[in-house]
C-alpha cells in the first residue's frame, strides 16, 4: 500500500489543484491556460485484460507521510504473451516543450487503432445519459480543464509542466484529436503532466469513463482520480492507478478525515494497458463499482461513498525510489512516455 499526501498551496493568484500521490504522483499544481496543440504521439503494441481483486478498510493515522522503498524492483512484465510494449528510449525533442519527434506513420497508426474501439464517447448507454463529454477534437478547452504546473510533487522526481499536456491532432483529419500527458527527461530534469476538470465540471455520483492507452514505462506512475470540488479532503476515489502500461491496476476509496484517512482498495491484474481500454467508476449512494471496457471488475459496498461534487483528475509522475513503493526511477525508465486519452465522459442515471 502506498500512503497518500494532500496539500493545498496558493501559487500566485491561480486556482490550486490538489492531486493524489498513490502512484507516486504528486499533490500540488496550479492551472495553466496555454491552448497550443502539441504533437506528442505514442507507439504501442497489444494484449488483453482480465479481472481479479479484494481488500479491506485500512486506517492511516498520517495521510501526509510519504511511503518508502529501499530499492527499485526489476522491470515488471505482463503475464499476457502479447504484452510487449515499450517506450522510446531516445531523448525528448520536438516543436514545443513536452513534445516528442515521431514518424507520420506512428501518428497515423495511433489514430487508426483508436478508431477501431469506441471512437467517440457515447452520448447515452442503457440507464445513463451523458452530461459531460470531451472527445478532444481540437485545442484543449481551458474553460473546463486546468493543467498542472510547478513544483516537484511528493513521491516523485519530476515537476509538472503544463506544456506536457496537450492535444495531438490527426494528420489526416484536423478535427480528430487525442489528448496526451507526456513524461520526459530533458536538460537534466524530469517533467510530467496532469490536469483536472475542477474549473469546468464536477458531479455528485454518477458514472465517469476515460478511454485511454499507455506506453509501458517502468517507474512512471499515474492516477485517474475523483477529488472534492472545494478541496475538503477526503473523500477521494482513485479508480485507476499504478505504473504506465500495467499490468496491475489499483483502485482506492479514501474516506474519514484528514487526520484519519481510511482506505478501501481493489486490485485488477493482467491488463495490457498499451491497448485502448475504457476505465470507469460508478458512484452510488452506498456502492462504488470499478469498470474496464464497460465490465465491473471490483465493487465496494459502504455508506462512505462521496456525497459531494467531485472533479476528475488525470496525472503522471516519475516515482522517487526513496519515497514510494514498487516500480520507481531506474535505468529501465524510458526518457519519454505518454498517456493517450481519446475521450472523457460523465453520465447521470435516467
Amino acid at each position: 500500500m502506498i500512503t497518500t499526501t494532500r496539500r493545498l498551496l496558493a501559487l500566485a493568484a491561480t486556482a490550486v489543484v490538489p492531486a493524489a500521490v498513490l502512484a507516486g504522483v504528486g499533490p500540488v499544481a496550479a492551472h495553466a491556460d496555454d491552448t497550443t496543440p502539441v504533437t506528442t504521439p505514442t507507439a504501442s503494441p497489444s494484449a488483453t485484460a482480465s479481472a481479479s481483486s479484494t481488500a479491506a478498510p485500512t486506517p492511516s493515522s498520517s495521510p501526509t507521510a510519504p511511503a518508502t522503498s529501499t530499492s527499485p524492483t526489476a522491470p515488471a512484465t505482463s503475464t499476457s504473451p502479447s504484452a510487449t510494449a515499450t517506450s522510446s528510449s531516445s531523448p525528448t525533442s520536438g516543436t514545443a516543450a513536452g513534445s516528442t519527434t515521431t514518424s507520420l506513420a506512428a501518428v497515423t497508426s495511433m489514430f487508426s487503432a483508436a478508431r477501431t474501439y469506441q471512437p467517440t464517447a457515447p452520448t447515452s448507454v442503457p440507464g445513463w445519459t451523458a452530461d459531460f463529454v470531451d472527445n478532444f477534437n481540437g485545442p484543449l478547452n481551458v474553460k473546463t480543464w486546468g493543467r498542472y504546473f510547478g513544483g516537484t510533487p511528493t513521491g516523485t522526481v519530476s515537476s509538472y509542466d503544463a506544456t506536457n499536456a496537450a492535444v495531438t491532432l490527426n494528420p489526416t483529419n484536423p478535427t480528430d484529436g487525442i489528448f496526451q500527458l507526456n513524461t520526459h527527461f530533458a536538460n537534466g530534469q524530469w517533467s510530467s503532466a496532469g490536469m483536472s476538470s475542477d474549473r469546468g465540471f464536477s458531479a455528485v455520483g454518477g458514472k465517469w469513463v476515460i478511454k485511454a492507452k499507455f506506453d509501458r514505462a517502468y517507474g512512471v506512475g499515474y492516477a485517474f482520480l475523483l477529488y472534492p470540488h472545494g478541496g475538503a479532503w477526503p473523500p477521494e476515489v482513485d479508480f485507476a492507478e499504478g505504473t504506465f502500461g500495467g499490468p496491475s491496476i489499483m483502485a482506492t476509496l479514501h474516506y474519514g478525515s484528514a487526520q484519519q484517512n481510511f482506505q478501501i482498495q481493489r486490485w485488477l491484474t493482467k491488463v495490457d494497458m498499451t491497448q485502448w481500454h475504457t476505465y470507469g467508476v460508478i458512484i452510488g449512494a452506498n456502492q462504488i463499482d470499478y469498470t474496464i471496457d464497460g465490465r465491473v471488475w471490483g465493487t465496494v459496498q459502504t455508506e462512505n461513498t462521496p456525497k459531494v461534487p467531485m472533479w476528475l483528475g488525470v496525472q503522471a509522475g516519475v516515482k522517487d525510489c526513496a519515497r514510494s513503493t514498487g516500480e520507481c526511477l531506474s535505468s529501465a525508465t524510458p526518457t519519454s512516455s505518454n498517456i493517450s486519452i481519446d475521450w472523457i465522459a460523465h453520465y447521470k442515471q435516467v
